[in-house]
């Protein structure tokens, strides 16, 4: 178990140091400011947010669970899966809605600029496989799915008040409600929410599945463990009694003595 949480930790280091680099560059570099209007209302931005504080939370709860010889707790099990899906959620609408409405550049625009590449591709998918390969230590409950899929279920129906009441624009195409009807603004809302929860039980279900063999693995290991012992203590008696034989045969009356004694 230890092994495995120190290859989760290396990844949310990993993680936590490319979020912020990306976070930095865009205030420094591309000048965006942290406000509600400008930066906070895309969803990719809030999302690595919480992957970049979740990654630390992971990394200090792991080093204490190393230290302490023991599991890292529930709830940061719960956070590490929220931020998983909230960026696997923007990988997954950059690469089958942006992409493809952007038309011929799109992709160079979305993910080969070094900020876009780490928020939209590579931070993404070192979240999923550290969540799912090495930090699921206990089975997650089906429940789960809908209470992440909840934060971006809000976000997107506060991001249609803002757009119906002219305080934003956007900053994605389907939330532009004046620009399209109402049909198509509640069909593509369904299918977005559709999407992420899809998206969540997938993540769920194959993290539950490296769970349940890894479990099963360390069960065999503390079996193989536990026969090693048995036989291990089984050799210490052979070696302890040839011990005794030798001795009783360089002082024979010696050990008679002593064991009648001891019978008596």
């Amino acid at each position: 178990m230890s092994s495995r949480i120190k290859v989760a930790m290396f990844i949310n280091l990993m993680i936590f140091l490319l979020e912020f680099f990306a976070f930095v560059a865009r205030v420094v570099v591309a000048g965006d400011a942290f406000s509600i209007g400008d930066s906070t209302i895309y969803y990719t931005i809030d999302s690595n947010l919480l992957a970049m504080v979740a990654s630390a939370i992971y990394v200090i709860f792991g080093t204490k669970a190393m230290e302490e010889k023991k599991s890292i707790p529930r709830v940061v099990q719960f956070i590490r899966y929220l931020a998983t899906s909230g960026v696997m959620y923007t990988l997954v609408v950059v690469f089958t809605v942006l992409i493809p409405a952007m038309g011929e550049g799109g992709f160079a625009r979305m993910v080969l600029t070094p900020v876009m590449a780490i928020q939209h591709l590579v931070a993404p998918l070192l979240c999923v496989i550290s969540f799912c390969g090495f930090e699921t230590e206990h089975s997650m409950p089906i429940k789960w799915v809908f209470y992440v899929t909840l934060p971006t279920c809000l976000y997107a129906f506060i991001l249609y008040l803002l757009n119906g009441f002219y305080v934003v624009e956007g900053p994605y195409p389907f939330f532009e409600v004046h620009k399209y009807k109402v049909p198509w603004l509640v069909c593509m809302f369904f299918i977005l929410i559709a999407m992420c929860i899809a998206l969540n039980f997938g993540i769920l279900k194959i993290a539950n599945i490296f769970s349940a063999r890894d479990i099963l693995m360390l069960n065999v290991i503390d079996r193989m463990n536990e026969e090693e012992e048995a036989k291990k203590t089984e050799e210490e008696r052979k070696r302890e009694a040839e011990e005794k034989e030798k001795k009783r045969k360089k002082n024979p009356y010696l050990y008679d003595i002593i064991g009648l004694i001891v019978k008596k």
